[in-house]
């Protein structure tokens, strides 16, 4: 009994680790991770590591179950659900005062998380890793670029580098985010919620030869995933746009009707037909402004009402340092 209180006492940290198809680079990842997790037990710091398998077909569960870090959890989803909902699965189940998300891939070496421990202790409730050297694919930039230009002008995230999946939360800023709906895209909702954000730069491995995983449907799907999410700005200015259409082809209209009774102006067919697409123009616009706002609230109280994922085995590891 004594035992388990001091283990309570002692500081807790979360790390997440989604996994697809990497058994050539787990068993180098695994035993990098198993050191982090000793170095921090040497420090007093008790760590939950919570792996998710996305529906691997290859030998990931195995290997995981052989070479995982001691007491580590494998959450094994029915199907492959891609990255950000197998993310959010292992979330849910972090139960850390600090919460690190990594990739398995070995595209960056566990051991920078001591980087990310560092700056939540400074007093920082989000820390975002940006990567310095970008060996990813072209497809894989692009996106990127496209998500962080949406959210640097369209939600006001100023975050150097959205997408990188190397990045460290307090508990308290997570059961904010939760409050407000789901775990998927935590990143962007936790930058809404944080009071000090900070990024650390990290510097990326040589990818394994197998490249990125992400063709340019999944790349697609992905991005229109992210935008559905945090769309609902988009629809609301779209409405303000139709709005603002409706009114000035009105008011234009009028004013041009009220000239042409007093003879001020001669008849212009041009700006007729102008004023009649800006009308029609705005309505249009109106119209898919208030269905595409529908829709969004339509999908989130579905979201909130089905599960977003099917977990198919929860195993637990034994193995001892």
């Amino acid at each position: 009994m004594l035992s388990k209180i001091k283990r309570y006492l002692k500081m807790q940290c979360s790390i997440v680790v989604p996994v697809y198809n990497e058994a050539r680079v787990l068993p180098i990842f695994l035993k990098r991770l198993t050191e982090l997790c000793q170095n921090w037990e040497n420090q007093g710091i008790i760590t939950q590591v919570i792996l998710v398998d996305d529906g691997s077909i290859d030998e990931s569960v195995e290997i995981m179950q052989k070479s995982a870090p001691p007491s580590s959890e494998i959450v094994v989803l029915e199907r492959n659900y891609g990255q950000a909902i197998a993310l959010n699965a292992g979330l849910e189940r972090a139960k850390g005062n600090y919460i690190f998300t990594l990739d398995a891939d070995m595209e960056f070496d566990p051991l920078i998380l001591n980087k990310f421990l560092s700056k939540l202790k400074e007093g920082y409730d989000l820390v975002s890793g940006v990567r310095v050297i970008r060996n990813t694919s072209i497809l894989r930039r692009f996106a990127s670029y496209n998500i962080n230009f949406f959210s640097h002008y369209l939600l006001h995230i100023y975050l150097r580098d959205l997408t990188c999946p190397v990045n460290a939360y307090t508990h308290s800023l997570l059961e904010k985010v939760r409050k407000h709906g789901s775990l998927l895209f935590l990143k962007v909702k936790a930058a809404k919620c944080a009071s000090r954000v900070t990024e650390v730069e990290i510097e990326q491995l040589n990818r394994n030869k197998e490249g990125s995983k992400y063709n340019f449907l999944k790349l697609f799907a992905l991005f229109l995933e992210f935008i559905v999410h945090h769309s609902r700005h988009i629809f609301q200015r779209i409405i303000l746009l139709g709005t603002g259409l409706l009114i000035f082809s009105l008011l234009t209209g009028g004013i041009y009707l009220f000239l042409r009774i007093l003879g001020a102006i001669s008849p212009s067919k041009i700006f007729q037909a102008l004023v009649i697409l800006i009308f029609f123009t705005g309505w249009q616009t109106l119209i898919v402004g208030f269905i595409g706002e529908y829709l969004l609230r339509l999908h989130r109280l579905l979201e909130e009402s089905l599960p977003s994922y099917k977990i198919k085995q929860i195993l637990e590891v034994k193995n001892k340092f």
